[in-house]
C-alpha cells in the first residue's frame, strides 16, 4: 500500500521530530508532501494499522475539494526542490533513488493534474516542469500537457 502525506494519520515521537529537525515548509500548499516523505526517509521502523480509527469530515474550500491550480503546483514544485536538495546531499543509493521515485511521482501527478488548465498556464507548468524536472517527466506527461484532449476524448 501507498503511503499518503497526510500528516494527520501517522503518530509521531516528538523528541523523532526534534531529532530529525523536522518541521513544515512555510506558506505552501502540500507542505505535508514533503514533511511526511522526510520522516518515512529518516524512519528505522515503520507500522501500519489497517484499521478506521476515525471518519474524516470534508470541508468546502479545503485543499482536497477545491480544483487544482496554479497555487497547487507551485507548492509542488517547491516540494520537488527541497526534495532535490536531499537526494544531492544522500551519499545512500538506496536512499537516492526513494527520493527520486518520489520526485518522479509528483512531477507527473502536477502534469497530468494541469490539463484542464488553460494553454498559457499548460505550457508555463510544462517549461516549470522540463526546467527542473527534465529527467523526471514521462514524455506522456509532455504530450498531455500539449494536447490535453487525448485524455479528456479517453475519459469521455
Amino acid at each position: 500500500k501507498k503511503a499518503s502525506p497526510v500528516v494527520w494519520l501517522n503518530f509521531i515521537r516528538r523528541s523523532y521530530i526534534i531529532s530529525n529537525n523536522l518541521n513544515f515548509y512555510p506558506n505552501i500548499l502540500h507542505e505535508d508532501r514533503l514533511f511526511t516523505f522526510l520522516l518515512y526517509m529518516y524512519a528505522s521502523r515503520i507500522k501500519y494499522i489497517p484499521k478506521n480509527y476515525f471518519h474524516r469530515r470534508m470541508r468546502i474550500n479545503s485543499i482536497t475539494t477545491t480544483q487544482f491550480s496554479p497555487k497547487n503546483v507551485k507548492g509542488l514544485i517547491i516540494v520537488c526542490k527541497e526534495l532535490l536538495k536531499y537526494q544531492k546531499n544522500s551519499t545512500n543509493k538506496k536512499q537516492a533513488n526513494f527520493i527520486n521515485n518520489e520526485i518522479k511521482d509528483i512531477v507527473n501527478t502536477i502534469a497530468s493534474s494541469s490539463i484542464r488548465f488553460s494553454f498559457r498556464k499548460r505550457m508555463w507548468v510544462l517549461s516549470e516542469l522540463l526546467i527542473n524536472f527534465y529527467s523526471n517527466l514521462f514524455v506522456k506527461s509532455i504530450i498531455l500537457l500539449l494536447l490535453p484532449i487525448l485524455k479528456i476524448r479517453h475519459r469521455t
